[in-house]
């Protein structure tokens, strides 16, 4: 629920806000911008620490913080500045849990399953999205804002469960600490060296160029129906 909420929170507050197709563009940038940032750095933590630890920290981190912006925004009003900012910090959020969870992933599958392991997380994540996303906008409509991202942290709260109840030890893949300036020359060296490579880089640049000309348009469609 919580990951489907994100879009919904930020679409519809905006265009509500503002009324403007652009202000929900600039919203949904500033939700991808951590990722875009932080990639690598975020790769570089997730390759170097217990992603299972990381994972349980992230989650409990969180809830938290989720809760502490429900209040925030209860004593309140909400103006475009609460929205940009709630984007950022959702969009640092999954940023992180993206990258560590694919990483712990294929610490529970090894490099035997890991692309079935991938495939899973993937699945999961679609079969989540629908049911949470009806959810979420059941929920923003009836009760506001404050409501939903109470739910949204009740979800992290669900999702610790298992990582607590996980007692069987898993082996994890380390690697050696690098400095991330080195890590990104070593990327740009494969990406120029691997035409494979290189052709899915180009196709999901456009493919996601295109997606988020959807989401922006996708508010206020909805609204004008």
């Amino acid at each position: 629920m919580s990951i489907a909420a994100d879009f919904l929170l930020i679409g519809w507050l905006t265009l509500e806000g503002t009324g403007a197709a652009i202000w929900v563009g600039a919203a949904y940038a500033t939700y991808y911008l951590p990722m875009s940032l932080f990639g690598l750095l975020l790769g570089s933590v997730a390759d170097s620490f217990r992603r299972d630890r990381l994972l349980l920290l992230l989650e409990t981190v969180s809830a938290m913080l989720l809760a502490g912006l429900a209040l925030l925004y209860w004593s309140k009003p909400i103006e475009l500045y609460d929205v940009i900012f709630l984007a950022f910090v959702l969009g640092l959020l999954r940023a992180m849990q993206s990258t560590i969870r694919l990483s712990y992933a294929y610490d529970i599958a090894g490099p035997e399953r890991a692309i079935a392991a991938l495939a899973g997380v993937s699945i999961a994540l679609r079969f989540g999205t629908v049911p949470g996303a009806i959810a979420a906008g059941l929920v923003l409509e009836r009760y506001g804002v404050v409501v939903t991202l109470l739910a949204m942290s009740a979800a992290h709260v669900t999702a610790l469960l298992p990582l607590v109840a996980q007692s069987q030890p898993v082996r994890v893949h380390l690697r050696k600490r690098a400095i991330v300036l080195s890590q990104l020359a070593e990327s740009a060296r494969e990406l120029r060296s691997n035409p494979v490579l290189r052709t899915l880089f180009v196709m999901t640049l456009l493919i996601e160029i295109c997606g988020i000309s959807f989401l922006t348009l996708l508010p206020s469609v909805a609204r004008e129906k």
